[in-house]
């Protein structure tokens, strides 16, 4: 279960939104959490990755989830939630053994003129125990503070919840699964990887046997996404890229083994759902 309170209309918040402590020295035996995250950080191009959305509950938003893995040990889980107070982030950062070593909470505003900076605390955990919670203006919470149980409990759950979603999905099962294992293949087909959107401006769309909608981003890189059905919000694009070109948009995606007969199988894609026209 994840912890939810209420702290604006129309944007419901898991508990650990109360905010998080900084980095504390951890005994010689361990790796200090401030070592976890600046490791964690170094390394991370070089770490697996699965991105994917997971629905709370009914009236709760929800959550955009990516995890990086080093083998099949969690090293990070980055799960952000936007809502009407802005964009709530919990990171939780983990250790060689895959033990949660500090967790990063920040509140950033989303509006784009006069945004208001971000609110950010820290935790830092040894054998799933907060060891130190730093609020919001640096101040330290002390353990006898009710906060600081309520902390610990919010955010160790989150971890755990995360990390069993995480493991039962067929992504993660595809992502440790060797080549050689015969379930292997049948656990990619159709698997889930990730689902968000890019912004950029339409550049043309390229037919095969499938439509392939071409997006340059910001850094003028094009980004290609494959249309397998295309829908009101598509089509207007298909029928005339000429028109429609240099036109600013979002495509929603989804990353997917999608089955291609023409290409013999199964193959990993990025999937146009729809298009939204941004102004």
């Amino acid at each position: 279960m994840w912890w939810v309170i209420r702290m604006k209309p129309g944007f419901a918040l898991p508990l650990a939104a109360l905010f998080v402590g900084l980095f504390s020295v951890a005994p010689l035996r361990a790796q200090a959490p401030a070592d976890v995250y600046l490791q964690v950080n170094k390394d991370l191009n070089d770490y697996k990755a699965i991105e994917t959305i997971y629905e709370v509950k009914e009236g709760v938003e929800p959550f955009a989830v990516k995890s990086w893995f080093q083998g099949g040990t969690f090293r990070r889980i980055k799960a952000s939630q936007t809502g009407d107070g802005g964009v709530l982030t919990r990171d939780f950062y983990y250790d060689g053994e895959g033990q949660l070593r500090f967790a990063l909470v920040t509140l950033s505003s989303d509006e784009k003129e006069n945004p208001k900076p971000p609110v950010e605390e820290r935790f830092d955990f040894e054998a799933d125990k907060l060891v130190r919670y730093l609020g919001p203006s640096k101040r330290v919470v002390p353990k006898e503070d009710k906060a600081f149980a309520e902390m610990e409990t919010a955010l160790v759950s989150m971890s755990t919840d995360l990390k069993e979603r995480i493991e039962g999905s067929t992504a993660y099962v595809g992502m440790i699964g060797g080549a050689d294992d015969p379930d292997h293949a049948k656990a990619l087909a159709g698997t889930v990887f990730g689902a968000g959107y890019s912004d950029g401006t339409f550049s043309e769309v390229e037919k095969g046997d499938y439509y392939h909608l071409d997006l340059q981003e910001a850094d003028g890189e094009i980004a290609t996404f494959f249309v397998i059905k295309a829908d009101a919000s598509v089509e207007p694009f298909i029928n005339d890229p000429a028109k429609s070109k240099g036109t600013k948009i979002r495509v929603h995606w989804t990353e997917k083994m999608q089955e291609i007969p023409e290409a013999g199988g199964a193959t990993r894609l990025k999937v146009c759902d729809r298009i939204e026209v941004l102004k």
